[in-house]
């Protein structure tokens, strides 16, 4: 009968320790591969977008908690803490309906209306980098924005995790960092616009966004460009990373080039 009591508790221990144990979640982190060649190093660019069809209810509920988001981004200044997530959400569904890639200069904000461009400075060592808020998040202490680990890579905050941020919004054709007027690359001029569709997709799989065509001249070329660019920094930037990703050429135009 002792041996048979002894018995049944160390079931009953076993069964309690196998329900309070957690499941098993999987961790968040940096890649897990080499991405050099498709992480983003250049800053979001800020652009007229309608306004997302999901993740904009008026208010919203997460793990018993409300939040409401903002009817407008205008004029929004905030300084908190900021967090980064990457592995463990990447190829995931945001809030927006896009999917998340950590590799792209992106945000998640618990109010601001999605999408919205931010620009995020890191108060410690004042880099600063503009990104797309296309999520909800981060529901986890006082922290006010969750960047990607493109974003957060830009910041110099991989390590410490979390930093000391201004997050201020931005509107399309608003002036950036060292603003000297509008900038733009011009990788080619071309009579066919063949010759300028090749070169196009050859500048998006490095840079993903702000490139196009412009055929509104009256000489019949094509012409490949990028921007507006608000920096003249930034131009550069973009520049190098062209010539040295892709080995493709470009030239810096101001506004009064074009």
């Amino acid at each position: 009968m002792l041996l048979r009591k002894c018995v049944l508790l160390v079931l009953a221990i076993l069964v309690v320790g196998c329900v309070s144990t957690p499941p098993f979640e999987e961790p968040d982190g940096p890649p897990r591969e080499n991405y050099e060649h498709i992480i983003e190093k250049t800053d979001a660019i800020p652009k007229n977008l309608l306004p997302s069809r999901y993740g904009n209810q008026a208010t919203y509920f997460v793990n018993g908690k409300e939040y409401t988001t903002l009817a407008s981004a205008d004029n929004y200044r905030e300084v908190g803490m900021a967090s980064w997530y990457g592995s463990k959400f990447h190829g995931r569904k945001t809030s927006s309906g896009e999917v998340y890639s950590m590799y792209k200069m992106t945000a998640a904000h618990k109010s601001l209306p999605l999408p919205t461009f931010v620009k995020v400075t890191h108060l410690e060592n004042n880099k600063s980098v503009v990104v797309k808020v296309n999520d909800r998040g981060p529901f986890h202490g006082d922290r006010i924005i969750d960047l990607s680990y493109a974003a957060a890579k830009k910041l110099d905050m991989l390590k410490a995790g979390t930093a000391r941020v201004e997050v201020v919004t931005l509107t399309a054709g608003e002036p950036l960092v060292d603003h000297h007027g509008e900038f733009y690359l011009q990788v080619g001029a071309f009579s066919k616009l063949d010759a300028a569709q090749d070169i196009l997709q050859k500048v998006n799989m490095v840079l993903q966004k702000g490139s196009f065509i412009d055929s509104t001249n009256n000489k019949g070329l094509h012409r490949v460009r990028i921007g507006p660019i608000y920096s003249l920094a930034e131009a550069r930037n973009i520049k190098s990373a062209l010539e040295s990703e892709a080995n493709i050429k470009a030239r810096v135009l101001s506004e009064k080039e074009l």
